[in-house]
């Protein structure tokens, strides 16, 4: 099973991220090509998706609308990656487009860590 699907045309961010979210314990595919991105995440069904806003192909706002429209995936969250300053006014359009969080570039340890927190811890 795939708990993260990551998305970013950015192949160093692709790399620096997964290998953060791996040390914790998560399994992880990446992808370049938002099409193939979308693909694997209709697919696979992940807990968590976390998309680039700015892509060629698919932007990260394409995927979003997509996803959110099939009710399948409802139960994922799709984080917003990205390095904008957003308002009050960006904020409730991206939500409207999907995304449920925002994960601001550069993220943090912090950051992976309560993504893990929110999504994955099991019930002891």
């Amino acid at each position: 099973m795939v708990d993260v699907i990551l998305v970013d045309d950015d192949k160093i961010i692709l790399k620096i991220l997964s290998k953060k979210l791996e040390k914790l314990g998560l399994s992880v595919l990446t992808y370049q090509d938002s099409k193939l991105g979308l693909e694997s995440i209709v697919a696979n069904k992940p807990k968590v998706a976390i998309l680039d806003l700015v892509m060629p192909g698919y932007s990260g706002s394409d995927l979003a609308i997509k996803l959110s429209e099939n009710l399948i995936f409802q139960t994922t969250t799709i984080y917003l990656l990205t390095a904008s300053e957003l308002n009050e006014n960006d904020r409730i359009r991206l939500h409207t487009l999907g995304f449920d969080q925002i994960l601001k570039k550069p993220f943090s340890e912090a950051d992976l860590i309560r993504i893990k927190s929110e999504h994955f811890q099991k019930a002891a």
